[in-house]
């Protein structure tokens, strides 16, 4: 009975709004632009990446919270599209989020647009549902790249509860052939700016490794990257503060440029 009581409390704080869509951002605490994948679309409307990824978890190592994504973008001369959908599995509460974007690239800025249909069914209750919306810019030169994004710019709420709206900054810089190095800050609502950096690191043509840290909460994050041609394997693991670590897994098929 605790277990559950537990459970449902965790429901209550977290929502598929606010967690990491892959092991890519688990692994670098959703620092985006250390890695191209499908999912940083989530975060970032302005970044579609072509190639289709899968990933599941349980949330804080738990049973009862088994948490399952699929993204499929792709882009046609200046414009991006990509798809997402997100399912959180518990026998007392599910939760989906399906995640529409679109871009359009002119010269070296991208302006970014996204949509989420956000819908929960609790037993003994009414289901509920919520469309934030997001807008998102990127620019890059040469070696270095940097990206705006704001979430939930109309102040959506999901059954009578505001979502968080959401500032997302992060920069990266590509250090060499085998190295980049991105920062970030995050700022919520009624909460206070989050700080992070984190590092990519190429041992082999088929093998990297990512890692990260997250000041206000903080955060460890670490995870591996094995790649044959176009598939791609991450696995990543992070800490938290009270709870168990994360355990995560995302399969990436890219799609050639």
């Amino acid at each position: 009975m605790r277990r559950i009581f537990a459970v449902m409390i965790l429901l209550l704080v977290i929502n598929l709004y606010a967690i990491s869509p892959s092991a890519f951002h688990e692994a670098s605490n959703e620092l985006s632009l250390l890695y191209d994948h499908p999912s940083n679309s989530t975060l970032h409307s302005s970044i579609i990446s072509k190639g289709l990824e899968t990933s599941v978890t349980r949330i804080f190592n738990l049973k009862q919270l088994s948490y399952y994504n699929f993204h499929t973008n792709y882009s046609v001369k200046s414009f991006g599209f990509a798809y997402g959908i997100a399912y959180l599995d518990n026998p007392l509460y599910q939760e989906y989020n399906n995640i529409f974007s679109t871009s359009y690239s002119w010269k070296q800025i991208t302006f970014g647009y996204g949509l989420n249909y956000i819908y929960t069914k609790t037993n003994k209750y009414s289901d509920q549902s919520a469309m934030p919306m997001n807008l998102s810019c990127a620019w890059k030169e040469d070696n270095f790249c940097t990206v705006f994004s704001l979430h939930n710019i109309f102040s959506t709420k999901l059954a009578n509860v505001s979502l968080p709206k959401t500032f997302i900054w992060e920069s990266n810089l590509k250090i060499n052939k085998k190295s980049n190095f991105s920062l970030g800050f995050e700022k919520e609502d009624n909460f206070d700016f989050s700080v992070k950096f984190g590092t990519i690191y190429y041992f082999y043509n088929n093998f990297a490794l990512i890692t990260s840290y997250q000041y206000k909460p903080n955060r460890m994050g670490i995870g591996t990257i094995f790649s044959v041609n176009n598939i791609h394997v991450c696995y990543a693991i992070r800490t938290h503060d009270h709870l168990n670590l994360s355990h995560y897994i995302t399969l990436y098929y890219e799609i050639s440029k």
